[in-house]
């Protein structure tokens, strides 16, 4: 079943108020030391939310956005650690009838500087903007116009993603889209699988569709969301006995984390979420865990299968979330059932990219199958698939080699953009490659990056490209191994042959077995 908006209170707005005026004090966010109710939370929301009209009267309320997709959109940049803040800010946006963008704290500064350049803005709600709410008198508790809401159709969030020019790009989704997303989150997979009420965590940053979608599932489920800080996704023990304590009763993990939580913990959930391109041998007989399948310009949620056994490659399943699913070739033709063919996705889309139509108009194109208003655009994902015996789609590989760091789908050529700009260097590759099977680790995925020197100079310095790096890129995208090449491996048409990137011996390589012989680190 898909779900359609029928209603106001539908909307996640009108949700979040229904649930401040029926049940205030039921408790709705924690984070750490805070443990809000929805009447504390909504106090919080007016707090921030009057703040910005403050700030704002002082600065032009002229459009941040050079898009012809959108007109007259105030995009207004989060950049705070991910904690209930960022829910109460996200929120206040909205009530106020503007958009906005989450930057991970993570983000690198020159990153961080493009997006910014990009919104073309001046107010930024970041750790000083949090400080000021202290001394604010209770003027800025009151709530806020109805009528000065988002409108459905507007634009409410842009999540950047990696880009292959080298700088990120910018995904619009608009108010419906989030609302049916996250709703569908709520009936399609919180509703059917978690027995009891939605306790869940939250563990991918905010800059991530993932994570909108499990927030506002979670309100719509009428559910207590724990924010679980960022220097503690990766401390088992500590995830282990926080759900103990709080009585979690689902989550979403990436899969590397998921193999691991299952060998310690399995059965201490009813049900979680794997999000990923492709997961192999997961499964549990205790835990209800579902394959959820989709990129941020399809609103995160194309398909999903619930996992019901081991395999070397889980089905990703079949369409949700009111989207519709083709399988074509290079003519647009459906393939039939059995042979390889790229995911086109019609639907519940994005927008388009944020200042960028030319983008847009390659990866959004008209859709030649179309039946209604509802389906005439096709997103091209570049992921390439089959479907099964079953009639479950099976995810092979990206077709353009994108590479999947923990959830995080990155595009080899913008690491290439970045380490080309670095000193010395004349050109390079970049490619992902899978140390599973030496590490012990399921879905364990690194980086790899083949560099040519100017004038192939011999001195080949990794450690002064890796710091260059983490000032540009996030920790993610950091090759494991970074090597010095005589040349760019080219196919017969001149261009770079990315079946042929990887050193055959690439797993040695990174175990450091052969170190003397490539001078890498």
């Amino acid at each position: 079943m898909c779900f359609t908006i029928d209603n106001d209170q539908e909307y996640i707005l009108k949700c979040f108020d229904s649930l401040v005026f029926n049940e205030p004090q039921s408790k709705s966010v924690k984070y750490n030391g805070f443990n809000l109710t929805y009447g504390q939370l909504d106090v919080l929301v007016n707090r921030i939310a009057n703040l910005l009209k403050v700030k704002l009267k002082t600065q032009s309320l002229d459009s941040n956005s050079k898009s012809d997709l959108i007109k007259d959109k105030l995009i207004i940049p989060i950049f705070i650690d991910k904690s209930h803040f960022t829910v109460a800010s996200i929120l206040a946006v909205w009530k106020l009838g503007y958009s906005f963008t989450v930057i991970d704290r993570q983000t690198p500064k020159a990153r961080f500087n493009e997006i910014i350049k990009q919104l073309n803005t001046e107010l930024i709600i970041d750790g000083d903007f949090i400080s000021e709410l202290d001394g604010l008198g209770e003027d800025f508790e009151k709530p806020i116009d109805v009528d000065s809401y988002i409108g459905i159709d507007d634009l409410a969030l842009v999540c950047f993603t990696s880009g292959t020019t080298g700088t990120p790009n910018g995904v619009m989704i608009n108010y419906k889209q989030i609302c049916m997303a996250s709703k569908n989150i709520s009936i399609e997979l919180i509703g059917k699988y978690l027995r009891s009420k939605c306790v869940m965590t939250l563990i991918p940053s905010f800059s991530m569709i993932a994570a909108h979608l499990i927030t506002f599932g979670v309100m719509f489920s009428k559910g207590y969301l724990h924010i679980i800080p960022d220097e503690k996704i990766l401390d088992l023990h500590y995830l282990i006995e926080y759900m103990k304590m709080n009585n979690i009763n689902g989550s979403m993990f990436p899969p590397q984390l998921a193999e691991k939580f299952l060998r310690y913990a399995d059965g201490l959930l009813e049900g979680f979420i794997v999000s990923t391109d492709k997961v192999s041998n997961i499964y549990s007989s205790k835990t209800t865990i579902i394959n959820l399948y989709g990129q941020t310009e399809t609103l995160g949620f194309n398909t999903h299968f619930k996992i019901d056994k081991p395999y070397k490659n889980t089905p990703i399943g079949k369409p949700a979330n009111n989207n519709k699913i083709y399988l074509l070739d290079e003519n647009l033709e459906e393939v039939n059932d059995g042979v390889m063919g790229e995911i086109y996705v019609a639907g519940q889309l994005a927008l388009g990219y944020l200042n960028d139509k030319k983008l847009t108009d390659e990866k959004f194109i008209p859709n030649p199958y179309s039946s209604s208003n509802s389906d005439k655009v096709l997103y091209k994902t570049g992921d390439l698939a089959y479907y099964n015996n079953d009639g479950d789609l099976v995810f092979l590989q990206r077709k353009d080699f994108m590479i999947n760091i923990h959830g995080y789908r990155v595009e080899p050529t913008e690491i290439e953009n970045t380490i080309n700009k670095i000193s010395g260097v004349e050109e390079c590759v970049v490619a992902g490659f899978d140390v599973s099977e030496t590490t012990g680790i399921k879905n364990n995925v690194k980086i790899y990056a083949g560099v040519v020197t100017e004038n192939n100079e011999e001195v080949f310095d990794v450690d002064k490209i890796k710091n260059e790096l983490s000032e540009l890129l996030p920790v993610y995208m950091i090759p494991s191994v970074i090597m010095k090449i005589d040349s760019i491996p080219l196919n017969l048409r001149g261009k770079i042959d990315r079946t042929h990137i990887l050193p055959k011996n690439i797993l040695n390589i990174y175990l450091n077995k052969e170190e003397s012989e490539y001078g890498f680190k």
